[in-house]
């Protein structure tokens, strides 16, 4: 009966850890979207979380984005952020999913994360899709979405 007893809980400590262990990388790419957001914010005079024109130039042959990126313009950014060209009330993204979505998106090499913002009724007044690459390990910011592609 202890065996039996001591395997389930080995079983549950299994899952606790892996449940943790999806989750923490799962929840990376946020951590940069967090960071572009604090550094705008900020008001910083350049980002090294978003790839340059140049690194862009050499790696876009291997990305899925290529026909659908265009470079973010660090300072338009940041004026959005901090509300000079938009007077929005709320900004948001989610971070939520479930944990089979988590798991079935774990080893991803691209994701997109929109960012939202909302006037003081509750309305949308614009979307900008960040879109991110896994580069060399690591979550980077390759650009945004450019809609008019999308349209032809």
């Amino acid at each position: 009966m202890k065996l039996r007893s001591l395997l389930i809980i080995f079983i549950l400590s299994l899952l606790a850890i892996s449940y943790m262990i999806i989750n923490y990388t799962y929840e990376k790419r946020f951590e940069v979207i967090e960071k572009l957001l604090q550094e705008a914010q900020k008001d910083l005079p350049h980002t090294d979380l978003i790839i340059t024109d140049i690194q862009w130039d050499d790696y876009k042959s291997k990305s899925p984005y290529k026909y659908t990126r265009e470079s973010i313009d660090w300072n338009a950014f940041k004026e959005i952020i901090n509300r000079k060209t938009l007077n929005y009330n709320t900004l948001s993204y989610s971070t939520s999913a479930s944990l089979l979505y988590k798991l079935t998106h774990l080893k991803e090499k691209t994701c997109s994360v929109p960012i939202y913002f909302y006037d003081k009724q509750g309305n949308e007044l614009i979307e900008i899709v960040i879109l991110m690459e896994k580069i060399k390990g690591y979550w980077t910011i390759v650009g945004q979405l450019n809609y008019s592609h999308l349209l032809r």
